[in-house]
C-alpha cells in the first residue's frame, strides 16, 4: 500500500468511527426515548440508525479492501470495491426513502390515534437533526479531500437521515396542534428528495462500472496539458475511464517524424509525468507516440516490415560499393511509403562520388514500390 493509498484508508477509517460512535449513540437514544415518549416514529429513526451502523462497517470494509496494492489478477487495483460498496450503500439510501414514502401513504390513508409525544421526544429529534447535518458536512468534506465516492455517498446517507429526524420534528410539532396530515405530505416530499439523491448516486457509481469517462470540461483540461507538452504536434484518440476515486488515461501523441526513438520516449515520459503531477486524481497514463494522424487512417500499414525489407535490399545491393560497409539503416514509415537512411562511414567518399553512389543505390531499389526515397548518410566514426 502506497503512502498516498494508506493517507486515504486512515482517513475513511477514522471518519468511518466517527460516524459508527455517533450512529450508535443516536440509536439508543431514539429507540430509548421513543418508546418511553410514545414516538414511534422516533422508534423507527432509531431502527434505521441502528442500520447505518452497518454502513459504516461496509464503509470501513470496502475503503481496506479498496486500498490494496495492485497484484497480477487485479493490475488495475481494487478500487472498484470501493463502487460496489457506494451502489449498496445507494440501494440503502433508496429503500429508506421508499420505506418513507409508504408511511406516508399509509399515514394518510389509515388515520391512526396516538398518544401525545413527550417534549423529550422534541428534544431528541433535534438533537438527531444537528448530529446528522455535522456528520454530513464532516463526511462529505473527507470524502472529497480523498476523492472517495463511497464517503461522500455515505455523507449523503447521512443528509437523508437528517431529513428523516426533521420528519420525526414535525411529526411532534403537528400532533401537539392536531395536524397530523401534514406530517405525512412533508414525509412524502423529503422521501422523493431522499430517492432522486439515492437514483443519482446509484447512476453515477454504474457509470463507473461500464468505464464512462471523465467530463467534458475535465477532459479539455486534459487534452490542452498534452497539447501544450514540447514536442507534441497534436493529440487524438485521448480517452479516459473512472477507475474509483482514480482516472486512467490514453492518448495519441503526434510528434516530428523523423525524431530518435529515445527522443519520442521521452516526449511521452514528460506527458505521463506531467499529467500525474498536475491531475491528482490520474493515477495511470498510457501514451501512444504517432509520426502522423493515424485517427481515421492507417496509410502505412501495409508497408514491408524490417527484416523482410532488408532481405530484398541485401539481394540488390549486395554488390554495390559500400553495402559491406553500411553501419545502419533507419526506416520512416511515413504517408504510406518509406524512406530510408543508410549511413555509412565517410571514409567511402575518399573512392566514390557521393551523389553517384545515391543514384546507384536508389535506381537498384527501383523495382520496390514501398520506397520513396533514400539518402546516404555517411558519418566520420561508427560510435
Amino acid at each position: 500500500m502506497t503512502n498516498h493509498q494508506n493517507h486515504r484508508y486512515e482517513v475513511a477509517k477514522k471518519t468511518s468511527f466517527v460516524n459508527a460512535g455517533i450512529n450508535l449513540l443516536l440509536a439508543t437514544l431514539k429507540v430509548l426515548i421513543g418508546s418511553i415518549g410514545h414516538s414511534s416514529a422516533l422508534i423507527a429513526d432509531g431502527i434505521h440508525s441502528f442500520s447505518d451502523l452497518i454502513t459504516d462497517a461496509l464503509v470501513l470494509f470496502a475503503a481496506k479492501a479498496g486500498m490494496r496494492d495492485p497484484d497480477s489478477g487485479h493490475p488495475y487495483g481494487h478500487q472498484r470495491i470501493e463502487t460496489f460498496a457506494a451502489i449498496i450503500i445507494s440501494m440503502v439510501f433508496v429503500a429508506a426513502g421508499i420505506s418513507i414514502i409508504y408511511e406516508a401513504v399509509h399515514n394518510l390513508v389509515i388515520d391512526q390515534p396516538a398518544q401525545t409525544p413527550t417534549l423529550a421526544v422534541f428534544i431528541v429529534a433535534i438533537l438527531s437533526v444537528v448530529a446528522n447535518e455535522f456528520l454530513f458536512r464532516y463526511t462529505l468534506k473527507k470524502g472529497k479531500a480523498i476523492h472517495s465516492n463511497l464517503l461522500v455517498a455515505n455523507a449523503w446517507h447521512n443528509r437523508g437521515d437528517m431529513f428523516t429526524s426533521v420528519i420525526v420534528l414535525i411529526s411532534v410539532a403537528l400532533t401537539w396542534f392536531g395536524l397530523r396530515y401534514f406530517d405525512a405530505i412533508g414525509a412524502a416530499i423529503i422521501a422523493l428528495f431522499i430517492l432522486k439523491i439515492g437514483i443519482k448516486m446509484i447512476w453515477n457509481s454504474i457509470n463507473e462500472l461500464v468505464d464512462a469517462g471523465v467530463d467534458e470540461k475535465t477532459l479539455e483540461k486534459i487534452r490542452s496539458y498534452i497539447q501544450n507538452t514540447s514536442g507534441v504536434k497534436a493529440v487524438h484518440q485521448l480517452r479516459t475511464r473512472l477507475h474509483g476515486s482514480n482516472i486512467f488515461v490514453d492518448a495519441h501523441i503526434q510528434v516530428q517524424p523523423k525524431i530518435s526513438v529515445s527522443e519520442g520516449h521521452f516526449i511521452s515520459e514528460q506527458v505521463l509525468v506531467g499529467l500525474m503531477q498536475t491531475f491528482k486524481k490520474i493515477t495511470d497514463v498510457t501514451v501512444h507516440i504517432d509520426p502522423e494522424d493515424d485517427e481515421t487512417t492507417h496509410p502505412s500499414l501495409d508497408l514491408l516490415p524490417r527484416k523482410t525489407l532488408e532481405k530484398k535490399l541485401e539481394k540488390i545491393w549486395k554488390n554495390l560499393p559500400g553495402f559491406n560497409d553500411i553501419h545502419h539503416m533507419h526506416l520512416h514509415y511515413l504517408e504510406g511509403s518509406l524512406e530510408i537512411e543508410v549511413l555509412m562511414p565517410i571514409e567511402i567518399t575518399k573512392e566514390h562520388d557521393p551523389d553517384t553512389l545515391t543514384k546507384q543505390y536508389l535506381q537498384a531499389a527501383s523495382d520496390i514500390q514501398d520506397i520513396k526515397t533514400i539518402r546516404l548518410l555517411f558519418i566520420a566514426n561508427k560510435d
